[in-house]
């Protein structure tokens, strides 16, 4: 009878059903599905991190107790430093993917706007406030438009592309799920 044995790395970094995600709410919405605009940003930021948090893990063995403490900036920073890159902060696709993450905080951590109007108007301005008046506009209304809301996702998909080069070898083998091992047949010592 023959021995089995079972070597693996098994990996699984959500990273790619996330992606999947992002791609299937970035179809929705510009096939006209406009209300998810404000899920874009979120699910680019969480693409970026969890492409991040992998290459991290594969360069870094505490990751796991690090990661949670460093924002992406510093973590793409010390992944930098560790692949012998230089990761510019100033550099405008790098700029770019930290900015989502100010949009990610606004969009997660909402906050209300408000308003105090106390003015005297004309009649005019009376009846064309009162027929069409919407109040104040919360700038995430305003800023997400969809030139922007393109511009992030291919923000997103241009940085993972390039850094994914960058930091790690074979970045579309790792950022999949799956395992690095398999089995293979020892026969029975005779003795």
């Amino acid at each position: 009878m023959n021995n089995i044995r079972h070597e693996d790395i098994s990996r699984d970094s959500l990273y790619q059903d996330l992606t999947e995600n992002l791609e299937m709410v970035f179809k929705l919405w510009s096939n006209g599905e406009r209300q998810l605009r404000f899920i874009i940003p979120v699910l680019c930021a969480i693409r970026l991190e969890a492409f991040i948090n992998v290459v991290g893990k594969m360069k870094i063995n505490s990751w796991d107790g690090l990661e949670r403490k460093l924002g992406f900036k510093e973590k793409c920073l010390i992944i930098g430093e560790i692949s012998d890159k230089v990761f510019d902060v100033d550099l405008d696709l790098n700029k770019k993917a930290i900015s989502i993450f100010n949009i990610r905080n606004a969009l997660v951590h909402p906050k209300m706007k408000l308003e105090k109007v106390d003015e005297m108007i004309t009649q005019e301005e009376y009846e064309a406030r009162s027929t069409y008046y919407c109040g104040i506009n919360h700038h995430l209304r305003s800023e997400l438009s969809i030139e922007k809301v393109t511009a992030l996702k291919e923000i997103t998909d241009h940085f993972i592309d390039y850094w994914g080069k960058q930091f790690l070898d074979h970045p579309e083998y790792w950022l999949r799920g799956g395992s690095t091992g398999g089995f293979t047949f020892e026969p029975e010592s005779s003795g």
